[in-house]
């Protein structure tokens, strides 16, 4: 049975004490029900509540800069490091913004200017926790860390999402008709770049199951409708290291365990580190080829496995793809 509202259950209490004849209840005995009444309609939390306060709790802003603004329940507010975000607070940054967010002490969103994002973070269960970075135009860079097997980070675009798990990787949405990049795009006029540094991602479009991977040193350009196919999947172009780079500036920060998680993504990715030296693009995409000693059926193999052997069909990925059940992430 749905309980009352609190109110109203209170209105009717006070209804019966001021018909004459009716009923009589003396004043103490009358606040003490109404206490009552208001402890066990409101005491308890409801789900969505909880979930909104998981999210606040594990998404803080480590470092902001120039032109950012936080949107909560349509009022505008102004960042502040260690300020939680809750999952439907959206980031804008302008011009010259820049925003950091940590995300349950595993993981790094880098929002770059003239960028709409939406982070929410929530736990599934006891074990289990799910990351969504939603964009609606602009440059994210995300960095998440690989001894992880419960916690799932989803990128969802206008017309793609990207299952990520130990990866560092920039996506790009712009939208082609808007010379101010500062508009969201629609799914026939959006264009989104999924470039990934280190480890592996799966893509697929937001009304299709059919995946496309993506290993480290490589990206994938996709415009509007475009069927996704293995062949867009490119060698990790000047371009988009350029963009990384720009994007991947690490700053000291006290919030929620930073500068332990900072430098132990540094300690085990060799393309961070990479990326963090001097140098030219060129010198730094012929360091980085040079360092990928793995083929992409490799680094798939190796996160399938990872992750959850039976949820992957046992097959050569070289020869053949692997496919995933439709309802589930990569």
């Amino acid at each position: 049975m749905k309980k009352k509202p609190a109110w109203l259950i209170v209105s009717f209490i006070v209804y019966l004490r001021n018909r004459r004849g009716v009923v009589m209840i003396r004043n103490k005995l009358f606040i003490l029900l109404v206490l009552l009444v208001m402890v066990s309609c409101g005491g308890k939390k409801s789900e969505d509540t909880v979930r909104t306060e998981s999210s606040q709790e594990s998404v803080q802003i480590t470092f902001f800069s120039g032109d950012v603004k936080i949107m909560r329940d349509t009022v505008e507010r102004k960042p502040e490091l260690g300020m939680a975000l809750a999952s439907d607070d959206k980031v804008l940054t302008g011009e010259n913004g820049k925003l950091e967010i940590l995300v349950r002490q595993s993981g790094l969103v880098k929002v770059s200017s003239k960028s709409s994002v939406m982070v929410s973070a929530f736990m599934r269960d006891s074990d289990v926790s799910d990351t969504n970075i939603h964009i609606d135009y602009g440059k994210v860079v995300t960095i998440v860390k690989k001894e992880k097997k419960n916690e799932n980070f989803n990128v969802v675009t206008p017309t793609l999402v990207a299952g990520v798990r130990g990866t560092t990787f920039l996506t790009s949405v712009e939208n082609v008709n808007d010379n101010k990049k500062g508009i969201a795009c629609g799914k026939e006029d959006c264009l989104v770049k999924v470039s990934v540094l280190d480890g592996s991602v799966a893509v697929h479009r937001n009304d299709s199951p059919e995946e496309v991977f993506l290993s480290k040193n490589s990206e994938l350009n996709v415009p509007g409708n475009k069927k996704l196919s293995q062949d867009l999947v490119k060698p990790l172009g000047k371009n988009s290291l350029g963009d990384l780079k720009d994007i991947i500036v690490f700053h000291k920060s006290n919030i929620g365990g930073y500068e332990n998680l900072v430098n132990e993504l540094k300690n085990t990715s060799s393309e961070l580190s990479a990326l963090d030296s001097s140098g030219s693009l060129d010198e730094m995409q012929d360091r980085l080829q040079k360092s990928s000693s793995k083929t992409q059926s490799d680094e798939i193999k190796k996160l399938a496995t990872e992750t959850d052997e039976s949820r992957y069909l046992k097959k050569d990925i070289a020869k053949e793809k692997i496919k995933l059940d439709p309802k589930e992430t990569f």
